[in-house]
């Protein structure tokens, strides 16, 4: 069975330069079983409800200001079947209800935390692509049951992706590339808390996280690691990759399998 994996996408731009991270999201397209499909959830599609994309060919949304021009001439037009749809819609099926919440379809395409995460690890758009918005919540315990809601999808070779970012503190980042100790201090409980399966800490952010109110101002960049790890409920997550940029964002991703 595929894993669920959880990723850091970081800025927009790192499609165009290399890095570790960079790299490190390159080769793990190749080194995965090639998925029948993909599911993917970004932290910047949040949705008061359930919405999910529709079927057809997505659109690339170029959601940020102030990079390279090149940057804005990127597509990624990967395509949603209808069976695809319909999989994934009657698999959300039992927790739109226990939201009591209709399932939407949305036209929107695919933003920077979907396309530029899967246009390094598939880069010929050839596999494909629904993507599933983020509740709006701050109950934490509601993005584990979503994630387990997916996980019948990996049972048929789907591969579920939640974009998101180990830490998120955009007012924080510097261009010197020094670490503070509190992003070292909350990423170090973060591989804890995921390879001990902790979920009661996960979902228990503010309250158990060293520095979590600095590493996450606000939910929608962490929530993801949660959808992850439902997908895998019970099974082991391991890092499997950790880099920082811009001094505290923090690139750790993980797998659940």
């Amino acid at each position: 069975m595929l894993p669920s994996l959880f990723i850091s996408h970081g800025a927009p731009n790192r499609v165009l330069h290399t890095s570790p991270a960079n790299l490190f999201l390159q080769e793990l397209g190749s080194s995965l079983p090639t998925p029948k499909a993909i599911v993917i959830v970004s932290a910047h599609w949040l949705h008061a409800g359930v919405a999910i994309t529709a079927t057809g060919q997505h659109n690339t949304i170029h959601d940020f200001a102030g990079f390279e021009h090149s940057l804005y001439q990127q597509q990624y037009p990967a395509q949603q079947p209808a069976w695809l749809t319909d999989e994934l819609s009657q698999a959300l099926h039992p927790f739109a209800t226990h939201i009591s919440a209709d399932i939407k379809f949305s036209e929107r395409g695919l933003d920077h935390g979907a396309w530029s995460v899967l246009s390094l690890m598939y880069p010929n758009a050839d596999i494909p692509v629904a993507a599933l918005s983020l509740p709006t919540t701050q109950d934490l315990n509601v993005y584990l049951t979503l994630g387990q809601a997916l996980q019948p999808l990996r049972e048929k070779n789907i591969l579920i992706i939640a974009s998101g970012s180990a830490t998120h503190n955009l007012g924080l980042l510097n261009r010197s590339g020094d670490t503070p100790v509190w992003a070292e201090e909350f990423v170090n409980w973060l591989h804890q808390a995921v390879t001990n399966k902790d979920y009661n800490a996960l979902t228990q952010l503010y309250n158990s996280a060293p520095h979590a109110a600095i590493a996450h101002p606000t939910l929608e960049h962490y929530s993801p690691l949660l959808v992850a790890a439902g997908a895998a409920y019970g099974k082991t997550g391991k890092p499997i990759h950790n880099s920082y940029e811009l001094g505290s964002l923090n690139n750790s991703s993980f797998s659940f399998e």
